[in-house]
C-alpha cells in the first residue's frame, strides 16, 4: 500500500494522450475496426482540433476556476501533489495563466506520459471536473490494481441541470490506479488491464460538467438514475466557486 505521500493527482490540460494514441490503430477505417477504436479516434481528431484555440483554452480556464481549482484547494487531505500537464506550444498567455495556480506544478509536455511519477495512487482529475472534498482522503486507502468510483453528480450547464448518478457500465471517470510501474495516464478512463475493485459510496465523488465543448463527456442511455438533485445538496460534498453560487 502506497503512503500518503505517493498520491498523485493528474490535469491534463491540451497535450496529447499517449493511451489516446496508442488505443487505436493508424491509418483509415476499415470493417476491422471495433465501435470502442472508432470512439477513441474522433476524441483524438477532436481534441487535436481543439487543444490551441483561444476560445476553448479560455473557456477551459473558465471552467477550471468555477469547479476544479477550488475542489483541489478544499481537499481535507492535502498529501498529495498535483501535476497539470500542458503542451509545451501552447500559447504564451496560456502558459502564464497556468503559472498562477500555485498548488499545480505545471509541467510542458508533448505527450502526458513524459511526466509519469511510478510507484504509487494516482488519478486523473480533468480540468472541467471536480473531487469530492474527502476524494484524496479516501483514496488512500484503495487496493493494489485499479479503483473505480461509481456514484458521482453530473451538471449540465446549459439549463443548470445536476444530475446524482452512478457509472458502473463505461468505467468511471475517477478511476484510482494503484501500482508501482503504471499509472492512471497509462490507461484509458476506467479500462485498465489490472484488477478491478467497483466502490459506490453512499456519497458522491465525483463531478462531471457537460458544456457543450467536452471531448468526450455527456450524459450516457446506460447511467443508471439516480434523480435530479440541486446546487445546495451538491456543495455539501463539493467546493464551487462563489461567483457561481
Amino acid at each position: 500500500m502506497a503512503t500518503k505521500r505517493d498520491m498523485i493527482i493528474y490535469s491534463r490540460w491540451n497535450c496529447q494522450q499517449s493511451s489516446l494514441m496508442k488505443a487505436h490503430p493508424r491509418g483509415a477505417p476499415d470493417e476491422t475496426w471495433t465501435t470502442e477504436q472508432l470512439r477513441r479516434r474522433a476524441d483524438s481528431r477532436r481534441m487535436v482540433r481543439y487543444r490551441f484555440w483561444d476560445e476553448w483554452l479560455t473557456q477551459r480556464l473558465d471552467l477550471f476556476e468555477k469547479y476544479t481549482y477550488p475542489s483541489v484547494q478544499s481537499q481535507t487531505d492535502q498529501n498529495f501533489r498535483w501535476i497539470g500537464l500542458a503542451h509545451r506550444d501552447s500559447p504564451t498567455w496560456f502558459i502564464e495563466a497556468l503559472r498562477k495556480y500555485n498548488r499545480m506544478e505545471l509541467h510542458l509536455v508533448t505527450y502526458d506520459t513524459e511526466t509519469t511519477i511510478n510507484g504509487g495512487i494516482s488519478v486523473n482529475l480533468d480540468t472541467d471536473d471536480a473531487l469530492s472534498r474527502d476524494f484524496v482522503k479516501n483514496a488512500q486507502n484503495v487496493a493494489v490494481g485499479e479503483t473505480v468510483y461509481t456514484h458521482g453528480v453530473k451538471y449540465r450547464e446549459r439549463d443548470s441541470f445536476w444530475f446524482d448518478t452512478v457509472d458502473e457500465v463505461a468505467g468511471s471517470v475517477y478511476n484510482v490506479i494503484n501500482h508501482c510501474s503504471t499509472t492512471v495516464l497509462d490507461y484509458m478512463h476506467g479500462r485498465s488491464d489490472l484488477d478491478k475493485h467497483l466502490i459506490h459510496t453512499e456519497d458522491p465523488k465525483w463531478l462531471q460538467v457537460v458544456h457543450g465543448r467536452n471531448v468526450a463527456n455527456g450524459f450516457r442511455p446506460h447511467e443508471e438514475p439516480g434523480g435530479r438533485t440541486d446546487l445546495e445538496q451538491v456543495q455539501r460534498y463539493f467546493e464551487i466557486r462563489k461567483e457561481h453560487q
